[in-house]
């Protein structure tokens, strides 16, 4: 994502591994982009508050959610950089298609029990669908009230959500 990143023009990326020197530019950026539903959102609130900077809630998981991710960010910035992403997203969905078709070929059909920490399960959910699997039963631990209605959201009808197991 971060060589992608820099081809649209982004200006910070603070990820997990990102370090101090990363942090100063943020408040001079006109999106914050938050890939993390819990700790990013509070500092994106803050900045926010402080800058007056929006955010957009994003998903990096799976070619699709990624597309998306791209075009949602680019609708904020105009038509120059829509047009810039689509570009890049068909490039990207044509080297790496031929890997999802493999990998789709042989999990199409399987049944998923999907158990992650609430705020990562719902993520998974659409990229396991697109590799043509389906998820039964999605457990969770660490779960917000958001967190679910975002996994039901997601699921089919009939598919069971634990909390806490």
């Amino acid at each position: 994502m971060k060589s992608i990143s820099r081809k649209v023009n982004v200006r910070a990326i603070f990820t997990g591994n990102a370090s101090f020197d990363d942090l100063p530019p943020m408040h001079n950026t006109k999106l914050n982009i938050v890939q993390c539903q819990r700790s990013s959102t509070y500092i994106a609130d803050m900045i926010k508050d402080k800058y007056g900077i929006p955010y957009i809630r994003v998903s990096l998981f799976g070619l699709g959610q990624t597309a998306k991710a791209l075009r949602d960010t680019a609708k904020f910035f105009g038509p120059e950089l829509e047009e810039r992403s689509e570009k890049i997203i068909k490039r990207e969905m044509e080297k790496y298609q031929p890997q999802i078709d493999y990998y789709r070929s042989r999990l199409q059909g399987k049944t998923v029990l999907l158990y992650q920490g609430a705020p990562r399960a719902w993520h998974w959910i659409l990229p396991l669908r697109d590799l043509g699997m389906e998820v039964v039963v999605t457990a969770t631990t660490f779960g917000h009230k958001d967190d679910y209605e975002k996994i039901i959201d997601k699921v089919r009808n009939g598919t069971i959500v634990i909390d806490n197991p």
